[in-house]
């Protein structure tokens, strides 16, 4: 899914390497719900921005569901096998966070 030096700022600072997949493997692991729509993406040869819009409902410990809504700025790159990873997942929360 992501590049070796991909950057994710999902956790609210910029990870990457071993603390971005060691985020990930926590936040999975308590079930979030997201939905997305992409609303823009722009092309070359081997790389891809895309414009998403993104819902996220998060558990937390105590059942209770946080809902987040905003804007992701996606970078992808199409690697030597011809797949596209991600090297900047940048989600922008809305101010309201609904």
């Amino acid at each position: 899914m992501y590049t070796e030096d991909a950057v994710s700022n999902i956790s609210g600072a910029p990870l990457s390497g071993k603390a971005r997949t060691d985020f990930f493997v926590d936040f999975l692991a308590t079930g979030p719900r997201i939905r997305s729509k992409v609303l823009q993406t722009y092309t070359t040869s081997d790389t891809s921005l895309l414009i998403v819009d993104y819902s996220l409902d998060i558990p937390g410990p105590d059942g209770e569901m946080t809902h987040i809504n905003g804007t992701c700025t996606d970078v992808l790159v199409r690697n030597e096998e011809g797949d596209w990873r991600l090297a900047v997942d940048r989600p922008v929360p809305s101010e309201d966070h609904s």
